[in-house]
Order: structure tokens, then C-alpha cells, then sequence
């Protein structure tokens, strides 16, 4: 019986053994494999690097008319900017005049309805 246990205790650590050899033996050549192997690169679409200058001008172009439209609207977009500044100021104006207005008219319906007012006396 002894003998048994022996060699049954034997034969299960060179099993484990066995097991983890080939563990660590695959990893190591996966880690291998990843290192030497040589890695392609993923297009990036217009956005990847280019060194044609007729490309590089192209791109150029376009980043731009993404940013700020075609270089003919750039004209009627900045005029519409300033009619629309205009405007605005225009009605900011109106705003502050009727708000002035309409102080103005409290002062004066305050300063009537009050019965503390006194009417200048003249010699």
C-alpha cells in the first residue's frame, strides 16, 4: 500500500508539472508571437498623415470648408453677421429708450399723484 502512494504521488507531480510546462511554454510563445509580429496600421481616412503636397493642400481645403464653409459663402456670411449685429443693436437701443420712457413716466405720475409737491412761487 505504501508503494502505491508512492508511485500514485509521483505520477501526479509530474503530471503537474507536465501542465504547467506547457502553461508557461505557451505563453511565452504568445509573447513572442506578439512582439515579432509586425503590425498594421489602420487607415485613418482623410485624417491619416500624407505627404503629397497636392493631398496635404486638398485636406487642407476641406478641414477648412468643414470649420467654415465654401470660401465663396464666406462673403455673404459675414455680411449676414453684421446685418444681424445691427439688428440687434438697433433693438437694444429701442429697448433702452422704452425702458427709459416708461421711468420717466413713473417719476412724473409719482411726483403728481404725491400731495407734497410744491408749485414755485414767483415774485
Amino acid at each position: 500500500m505504501h508503494d502505491y502512494d508512492t508511485q500514485h504521488t509521483t505520477h501526479n507531480t509530474q503530471h503537474t508539472t507536465k501542465s504547467v510546462m506547457n502553461f508557461l511554454m505557451r505563453i511565452m510563445n504568445n509573447a513572442a508571437r506578439s512582439i515579432t509580429a509586425s503590425r498594421s496600421t489602420t487607415p485613418l481616412g482623410r485624417w491619416q498623415l500624407h505627404y503629397d503636397p497636392n493631398i496635404v493642400h486638398s485636406k487642407v481645403d476641406q478641414a477648412n470648408e468643414d470649420h467654415c464653409g465654401c470660401c465663396s459663402d464666406q462673403g455673404q456670411q459675414k455680411e449676414q453677421m453684421k446685418q444681424m449685429k445691427q439688428m440687434k443693436v438697433k433693438q437694444l437701443m429701442q429697448q433702452k429708450q422704452k425702458w427709459q420712457e416708461k421711468k420717466q413716466q413713473a417719476l412724473m405720475k409719482k411726483y403728481y399723484e404725491s400731495e407734497n409737491h410744491y408749485i414755485p412761487y414767483v415774485l
